[in-house]
């Protein structure tokens, strides 16, 4: 077996694996979540913002939760 019928096995296998993680995932019930949070700088024109995501710990999946805003820069 020469190095390009290698290389394209371990694709195909990558592939395989691919495929059977994203129906995995959909699976996902989003039963263990944890709050995330994610801040946004005011400047002149804008004002500063928090939003507040509900973070799946086992598919990573970000849902969210609500935006916070606050003064002209924070």
């Amino acid at each position: 077996m020469d190095l390009k019928q290698k290389i394209q096995k371990k694709r195909d296998l990558i592939k395989k694996h691919e495929s059977d993680l994203k129906r995995l995932i959909a699976q996902c019930e989003h039963s263990e979540t944890i709050e995330d949070r994610v801040y946004y700088e005011g400047n002149y024109n804008d004002r500063a913002y928090t939003e507040i995501y509900d973070k799946c710990l086992i598919c990573g999946n970000l849902r969210l939760k609500s935006t916070k805003e606050h003064s002209w820069y924070g």
